[in-house]
């Protein structure tokens, strides 16, 4: 048996929560991972509560990185809650409260509004504040990616109605929230797979204004092949339209697919990897679009808003076209896009969608259990099965000290059960990119609670191992993960390494250089395939930099004429949730340019245009002269 606190229906007069431990049983099912089998690892608590909750509102699922997802009205992919009514009867929440303070439970309250019976109100945890009734709410706080509480307090200001105490590290894209596992059964049925066969067309005049998006329309003289359409991006495009560069910015596309039931449809999504902007019809009736010119204004050579990054672009976004599933028929049916890229020399376009079709069941929460879940469902029935469940890994040693040459590196970590005893606790070691270090076992470190050297205390859950120095020198990038392992057979790893496009794979630090003597800030990179790295399309990499280690971020080369220069301009993505610090007393970013100072060798004249900006009183970037390392070696003086 596991005690866990999950405070349900607790009142206390402080404000803070001190009773209500309920006793949980362990869930000995969990549903196969099957597409989220890269999640297999994930460290999270399921557990199933004896409570019933059918008279009371409840926190059904949260999101708190929201990446791809749900967007709010000024199209901000901001955090979530979902409220959802599990009664008969229709429920007010004027004046109840969410808080992520489990000592300020009267954070942020609601307006009067009220969820239908078994309906859902989707609040976004943005920070913006806003209370309109009838219209889109917003939370004063958002939600945080490394772990907190969210709570929802009934209008006494004191008693909690739902709680996730200390919920887990949370992941990009991932919802956590309430699943009935063998009680909601929800299915999918893939209406139009990745892959599948599709026309294309550039079109050179406006001819066909939007007849080509029906059903009735014959592109039997389009071009013929499979999806993903567009070129440049490699492992992805079996219909190239390269030839559309410097003639149009605009691309034609149509799906045919069949559907056999339409009324066994409870929800339809469209699954799309774009680049930069589209407009998608159902039967020639508009059913989503993003990063497009207003339906007036869209022409048969119109292009996109803006660009779009290329590590945006391979990560499908989800958009619910529920609301036009009567637009189907049974039999025949067509998806029409209409790709946009940012401009005539652009050097990619990307369309490559998926449409899933989805029949649920009425929600029971009779008897639920909490966890990841394997897909956000904002407004809608939760899905039913849970991401596997290993031991739980938290506080893993991030950013430490850099280690002085010849000095070890101490790495510890709490671990605890969730389904069963945890067996065994292993630290994987990675210097730079080698794998095979020489005093390091090909499964990594047994980190132990023993009490034994570096362990201060034994069996306090607390588990430790020594990285020995002998494994690296001055300038060596130092990465780290815990793997740990139950008697039940079940596995967890933390970073959790949920998307391997968008989330970091290991902790790091970089090992102290006595070489380096220098007045400017240090930016240290890493990256595997130099050559790589200097292209246009993303590559992966590590940076270390004031103290804080990022892995796994995004970066490619940027600028037109001095792409052939010996010194490059690189820009770095760095993953949701884990934004860029350059200074202490600055908010943190999502990207940063790292331009080159190679034509410019007194190092001021970017400098000091950004400044004539912030003269003018226009906007400009902050920009500031960094050392830069890559791989450990000096790489330059960049902006």
């Amino acid at each position: 048996m596991v005690r866990m606190r999950f405070q349900w229906g607790v009142s206390s007069a402080a404000g803070t929560l001190l009773e209500g431990d309920n006793t949980m049983k362990h869930i000995s099912r969990a549903a196969p991972l099957t597409a989220m089998s890269l999640f297999y690892c994930a460290a999270m608590f399921a557990i199933a509560v004896a409570q019933t909750i059918q008279d009371s509102p409840v926190i059904s699922e949260f999101l708190a990185v929201n990446s791809n997802g749900l967007l709010d009205k000024d199209h901000d992919s901001s955090d979530w809650i979902e409220i959802y009514n599990p009664t008969g009867q229709a429920i007010d929440l004027d004046g109840w409260y969410l808080t992520d303070n489990m000592r300020n439970l009267d954070k942020w309250e609601f307006p009067p509004v009220s969820i239908a019976p078994g309906g859902y109100l989707v609040v976004f945890a943005s920070g913006k504040d806003i209370r309109e009734p009838g219209g889109e709410l917003h939370t004063s706080f958002s939600l945080q990616a490394a772990g907190e509480s969210v709570a929802l307090v009934q209008p006494d200001g004191v008693t909690v109605a739902h709680a996730y105490v200390d919920y887990p590290p949370q992941v990009v894209d991932i919802s956590y929230g309430l699943s009935s596992d063998g009680v909601v059964s929800q299915t999918e049925t893939v209406l139009l797979a990745e892959g599948a066969d599709a026309r294309a067309l550039v079109p050179t005049n406006g001819s066909l204004g939007l007849t080509w998006t029906l059903a009735s329309f014959s592109d039997a003289a389009w071009r013929a092949g499979k999806t993903g359409i567009g070129y440049d991006y490699a492992g992805l495009i079996q219909l190239d339209v390269g030839a559309m560069m410097n003639v149009n910015q605009t691309v034609y596309a149509r799906m045919a697919f069949d559907v056999a039931d339409v009324t066994q449809i409870d929800k339809l999504v469209l699954r799309l990897k774009y680049e930069d902007g589209f407009v998608a019809y159902l039967n020639g009736v508009e059913v989503a679009r993003d990063n497009a010119p207003a339906a007036a204004s869209l022409m048969w050579n119109s292009g996109a808003l803006a660009n779009r990054e290329d590590n945006l672009a391979v990560d499908a976004v989800e958009f619910d076209l529920t609301a036009r599933k009567a637009i189907l028929f049974k039999g025949r049916n067509v998806l029409a896009v209409h790709g946009l890229n940012s401009s005539l020399a652009s050097s990619d376009l990307l369309i490559l969608p998926q449409l899933v079709a989805i029949e649920t069941e009425t929600l029971d929460l009779s008897e639920v259990m909490e966890g990841h879940l394997l897909r956000p469902t904002p407004r809608a029935a939760n899905q039913s099965s849970l991401v596997q469940i290993g031991p739980a890994i938290r506080h893993v040693t991030e950013n430490p000290p850099p280690p002085a040459p010849g000095q070890d590196l101490v790495i510890a970590a709490q671990v605890s059960e969730n389904l069963a005893p945890v067996r065994s606790v292993n630290l994987i070691c990675r210097v730079n990119f080698l794998t095979d270090n020489r005093f390091i076992p090909s499964g990594g470190l047994t980190m132990l609670d023993d009490g034994k050297g570096k362990d201060a205390t034994a069996d306090d859950g607390i588990y430790t191992a020594v990285i020995p120095a002998q494994n690296y020198a001055p300038g060596d990038m130092v990465c780290w993960y815990v793997r740990a392992e139950d008697t039940g057979g079940n596995v967890s790893r933390d970073p959790l390494f949920a998307n391997p496009n968008d989330s970091p794979e290991y902790y790091g630090t970089v090992v102290q250089d006595p070489a380096i003597h220098s007045s400017l800030p240090v930016f240290q990179w890493f990256v595997k395939n130099v050559g790589a790295s200097e292209g246009r399309s993303t590559t992966r990499a590590s940076v270390y930099y004031n103290g804080e280690f990022y892995d796994n971020i995004g970066m490619h080369i940027r600028g037109g004429s001095t792409a052939g220069a010996p010194k490059k301009h690189f820009k770095f993505h760095f993953n949701h949730g884990y934004k860029f610090r350059y200074s202490d007393d600055s908010p943190t970013v999502n990207e940063i340019n790292l331009n080159s100072t190679y034509s410019d060798k007194a190092y001021l004249r970017q400098n000091m245009a950004f400044e004539a900006y912030d003269w003018c009183g226009c906007p400009g970037s902050e920009s500031f002269p960094v050392r830069a390392e890559r791989n450990g070696d000096f790489y330059g003086v960049q902006i």
